[in-house]
């Protein structure tokens, strides 16, 4: 097979003996002929200032070179699969060709390339079947199927990849520098994340918010529903069935010196006083739960997550949260209790229940023998207060901090700063609230961070648009009423998100104590659900239900605000 080549074969093409040939041909001899004008246009770009296209014209005049100095003027090399013959086409002059090819212009390469084809096989030095004009041009292509001339384009797997011209070999050298520059810097990304009332849209840093109303429901519904949670949660009135039957004689057998005291009159007073304050509270908040919901509906939790993915801390960073228009943050102290409680009803009293006491005397025994197991130890143990227990509060360098102080009220602007926001390591979350002002239908919020190893000011901007959520009151109150959420519940499942915004200033040193030195000197004791250790009475706003927090201070896990009562 015979290819007459334009100068793109030897330009944008891989170099011939890479190529798969038996991508356009079966033939095994491959015969590619130089015509005189492709010559001519190589041999004037070998000083091109195009550095591959000079490069491969030199590379090609020394194929040439090769071919002129061979006998027959033909180079002939060995492949895998394949032999390949270069040779220079014969000479036509540009009169003999415009004769034979009218419709070609001889001032035009492509053209003249196909003449002279056409020549060879108006001369009979080739078969019409044996030969083919090789392009991946369109209009030398288009030309030769016009005037009925074998034609076969370069397939896309035998071409180079485009050459990057000197502003794209510009603008990467830049982007190298860019790169070796952040190397030496913190790279900050932020996040403004999704949650249940925060949804993404397709449009970058667009989100959509989901403002639920809450319609009014009849009286005859309200009333049904209120019968329907006491039923769930009816009124005690015998205080004597706790002792009964087979507990009665189970207690008695495991503690013989034991004796159970009912309620007093006293105690099933307050319950009763309570349960029917309870009674009133179900009602009153049924009556006014789309008013307490939708006076509430503007606000919503968001949660900005701050990274530094880059090689080096962050120094002296300043984080900037800012409500450009439609709304205000909401100051970090506000009490989202109330939020949680919207979604519950309040905690039915728990009725009195007796008491179990040992007899007088055994109960003096006991102290006595506690007594002398303290003097046979000869412990001395110093008292424990409050001040000994708490922890100065140093400043933290990787913290952040309040730059103007903790707010007190809902503004538009906060500003944080930490001296040394480590990299890779946990990523920062900031949990807050935000406000939308009742006539807004959307909230522009933008975040500005800087810091002193940073080249330039990051800033992102966030759009948080309405959408309203119609509820069906009653039947959410039927589901509330149907699960037993009540604000007992509701604390357990949404105070997590309380404790983890607020910043406890307490802490509090461990202390060890044998159980029963601990028992007289400390208090009480009980098993701490969490962690099932005993320790004394200290209050956790995690561990509810009467439960304690582990072995004699305040659970640092759950970041409380304690509750002491030593």
């Amino acid at each position: 097979m015979t290819f007459f080549v334009d100068t793109n074969f030897f330009f944008q093409c891989k170099k011939y003996d890479e190529l798969k040939w038996s991508e356009i041909t079966n033939d095994k001899d491959i015969t590619i002929l130089i015509t005189r004008p492709v010559q001519i246009e190589i041999d004037k770009l070998k000083n091109d200032g195009n550095t591959r296209r000079s490069k491969r014209a030199r590379e090609t005049t020394s194929l040439f070179r090769k071919i002129l100095g061979e006998d027959n003027m033909s180079f002939i090399t060995e492949i895998p699969n394949n032999s390949i013959t270069f040779k220079f086409a014969k000479q036509y002059s540009d009169e003999s060709l415009s004769q034979t090819n009218p419709s070609l212009d001889m001032s035009n390469t492509d053209d003249k390339i196909l003449a002279i084809l056409h020549n060879y096989i108006l001369d009979g030095l080739i078969n019409v079947d044996s030969c083919a004009f090789l392009s991946n041009d369109t209009n030398p292509i288009l030309t030769a199927k016009l005037n009925n001339l074998p034609v076969i384009q370069i397939p896309g797997t035998w071409l180079l990849e485009p050459e990057n011209d000197d502003r794209d070999k510009e603008i990467l050298k830049l982007n190298q520098q860019v790169l070796e520059f952040q190397k030496k810097e913190p790279l900050i990304e932020v996040e403004f994340d999704t949650n249940d009332y925060i949804t993404s849209t397709k449009v970058h840093n667009e989100f959509i918010v989901k403002i639920l109303r809450y319609n009014q429901i009849a009286q005859s519904d309200i009333e049904e529903l209120v019968a329907s949670l006491i039923k769930k949660h009816p009124k005690k009135n015998n205080f004597e069935a706790d002792e009964n039957g087979f507990s009665k004689s189970l207690q008695r057998a495991i503690n013989p010196m034991q004796t159970y005291y009912p309620p007093d009159n006293e105690e099933i007073e307050k319950y009763n006083a309570a349960y029917q304050n309870w009674e009133n509270d179900i009602y009153d908040l049924f009556s006014c739960y789309a008013d307490k919901h939708n006076k509430f509906s503007n606000i919503v939790p968001f949660d900005i997550i701050l990274k530094n993915t880059g090689n080096i801390s962050a120094e002296n960073l300043l984080v900037i949260f800012e409500i450009l228009a439609g709304g205000q943050l909401v100051f970090p102290d506000f009490d989202d209790t109330v939020m949680a409680k919207r979604w519950a009803y309040p905690t039915p009293p728990d009725p009195p229940k007796g008491k179990r006491k040992y007899n007088t005397l055994f109960a003096m025994d006991r102290i006595a023998a506690a007594q002398s197991r303290l003097i046979s130890h000869n412990l001395a143990i110093p008292p424990i207060t409050l001040r000994d227990m708490i922890v100065s509060n140093k400043h933290d360098k990787n913290r952040f901090y309040w730059k103007d102080g903790r707010p007190k009220e809902n503004t538009s602007l906060w500003r944080f700063e930490c001296d040394e926001f480590r990299h890779k390591l946990d990523d920062k979350q900031f949990p807050y609230y935000l406000a939308f002002n009742e006539d807004s239908e959307k909230v522009i919020f933008k975040v500005k961070i800087s810091a002193t190893n940073m080249s330039t000011l990051l800033e992102k901007v966030y759009t948080l648009q309405k959408k309203y959520i119609y509820i069906e009151t009653k039947n959410e109150i039927l589901h509330l009423v149907e699960y037993g959420v009540t604000e007992k519940v509701m604390r357990k499942i949404e105070g997590t998100r309380q404790r983890r915004r607020q910043i406890s200033s307490i802490k509090l040193y461990p202390f060890h104590l044998p159980l029963s030195v601990a028992s007289i000197i400390i208090g009480p004791l009980d098993v701490c659900i969490e962690t099932k250790l005993v320790c004394p009475v200290v209050k956790c706003f995690f561990c509810i239900s009467n439960s304690f927090c582990i072995s004699g201070f305040i659970c640092t896990d759950h970041e409380p605000f304690p509750l002491l009562n030593l």
